[in-house]
């Protein structure tokens, strides 16, 4: 077998053989410069934003952004985090104040290079904490409570799929040359017992 074909053969072998293993060469990128939050509501509220930068840590105070959102149960109002200067987000939790009653979301975004907009459905099935009633109507999420501590818990399994994919490329050439030669050897190899026979 020429050189040529040797080598075409190898490298067609080689993404062959990727293929089936890209997804453990991609990234979720987790650098989110912001999040928006479209809400309205009956009552002022006090609301927080906690989040985590690793798997081990826990919502605390060091890391809380707060925000005051008012009534406005005639329209919906944006709340903006700004996280550009938190270098990475694990995991984070949003905080509706005390005792807010009957109040809507109408979309949760992630912003980095684009804007990904988490779906309000499977938000639903989103851990919560003192949410009493909890459905979608007209497209938005209704919530109701009348408790002390409401919030909505965002994990890194659940927000991963959000963020912007990409390859961790060095990994991948590396994998993709190994193939390479791997295949390479195999066909010289078939190649010299061919010859033999």
């Amino acid at each position: 077998m020429n050189r040529g074909l040797n080598f075409i053969l190898s490298l067609i072998m080689a993404v062959t053989m990727f293929i089936p293993f890209k997804d453990y060469f991609i990234e979720y990128k987790s650098r989110i410069e912001k999040i928006s939050i479209t809400l309205k509501q009956k009552k002022d509220m006090d609301f927080q934003f906690f989040y985590t930068q690793k798997s081990t840590e826990y919502f605390s105070g060091k890391g809380l952004i707060s925000k005051k959102s008012f009534a406005n149960p005639d329209g919906f109002e944006v709340i903006e985090i700004d996280l550009k200067d938190i270098s990475d987000i694990h995991s984070f939790r949003l905080d509706f104040g005390s005792y807010p009653e009957d109040f809507f979301i109408k979309e949760i975004a992630l912003i980095n290079e684009d804007k990904k907009v988490i779906k309000l459905n499977e938000v639903l099935n989103f851990p919560m904490n003192h949410i009493e009633s909890k459905e979608i109507i007209d497209g938005d999420l209704r919530l109701i409570s009348n408790q002390v501590d409401p919030f909505i818990v965002f994990s890194d399994e659940k927000i991963g799929s959000y963020r912007n994919k990409g390859f961790i490329y060095t990994k991948s050439v590396l994998m993709l040359l190994f193939l390479f030669i791997l295949s390479n050897f195999l066909l010289n190899l078939f190649d010299k017992r061919g010859a033999r026979d």
